[in-house]
């Protein structure tokens, strides 16, 4: 695929048969926030032929959870982060934890064939 092929009379061809992305998004902290708003502002943005469903997300915090997980319509949220990375409905992970948890998450999430977009370390 070339960059050409991206965008057909103003209107993206999907070449990909992908229709959807289920996102999971581990900790709601700032980068767990930004993460989540660049999720959903992503199909508009780059007028993408593809849906963006918030799955679940995971925080250590009852309240953050019933605050992000409301503002954000995430359609559940958890706290344990392993049910984020071994969910069936979930084909993406945004891990936006402490950096000390990263590889922990990264190593499940991957292990049950899930993307993985990491916060830097």
């Amino acid at each position: 695929m070339a960059i050409r092929d991206l965008r057909v009379d103003g209107q993206p061809e999907n070449k990909t048969g992908i229709e959807r992305l289920r996102v999971g998004v581990l900790g709601m902290g700032f980068m767990g926030g930004t993460h989540t708003q660049a999720w959903q502002r992503v199909k508009a943005t780059f007028n993408l032929p593809i849906d963006i469903e918030m799955k679940a997300l995971f925080d250590m915090s009852e309240s953050s959870l019933a605050l992000n997980g409301a503002r954000y319509e995430f359609e559940r949220t958890t706290q344990d982060w392993r049910e984020v990375c071994e969910a069936d409905d979930i084909d993406v992970v945004s891990i936006c934890t402490p950096n000390f948890a990263h590889l922990e998450a990264a190593e499940l999430a991957l292990s049950t064939g899930k993307h993985v977009w990491c916060e830097k370390p």
